[in-house]
């Protein structure tokens, strides 16, 4: 097994480790503590918890599918991995900080795994779309057709994307990478 799919089973076992070391942490911190009623926080104050850990757990799960992939075409002679990202994997995002860290993790990881297995008949690649019309643009914007319209702007198609292209492009890929092995 190569050095990156060590590195990924090892960071995906001490992401384990760690998780289960605090949840003993935290027993043990709970019994040393006078029994007293903390305050709960607001959700307000909570969000960029919440957002820190999703992009955790985002990591983790790439981490993990992309190191069994890797797996399995190590013992099926090699294969083609297209991860779809953001283009906040390439840009900042203002207030956005979380997502965006994220994305450059797992575009990072498909960065060094394309480099590690090129060798080994392993293609790893990454599609970085611009915005795509989704309820999370409509979050992001929260209604302000003013945002909206800027975000088109910013696009060399003046207009979001819409996730049907997403998918023909993606099965194009796919047609093209089934002609070049065949």
């Amino acid at each position: 097994m190569s050095n990156s799919a060590d590195m990924f089973k090892k960071l995906a076992q001490s992401c384990q480790k760690t998780k289960e070391t605090e949840a003993e942490t935290k027993t043990e911190e709970e019994t040393k503590l006078p029994k007293s009623e903390p305050s709960k926080p607001t959700p307000k104050e909570t969000q960029p918890f919440v957002a820190i850990a999703n992009s955790f757990s985002f990591v983790k799960f790439a981490t993990q599918t992309l190191t069994c992939e890797i797996e399995h075409m190590l013992t099926n002679g090699g294969g083609a991995i297209v991860n779809t990202f953001s283009i906040a994997g390439l840009i900042g995002l203002p207030g956005h900080e979380p997502y965006v860290a994220s994305k450059h993790a797992v575009l990072g990881l498909t960065k060094t795994a394309a480099l590690e297995y090129a060798k080994q008949g392993i293609r790893v690649n990454a599609v970085c779309p611009g915005a795509i019309k989704t309820q999370l643009i409509d979050g992001f914007t929260g209604g302000d057709s003013s945002i909206r319209e800027y975000m088109e702007s910013l696009h060399p198609i003046g207009r979001l994307a819409n996730p049907e292209e997403i998918v023909l492009m993606r099965w194009f890929g796919f047609v093209l990478m089934k002609l070049h092995l065949s």
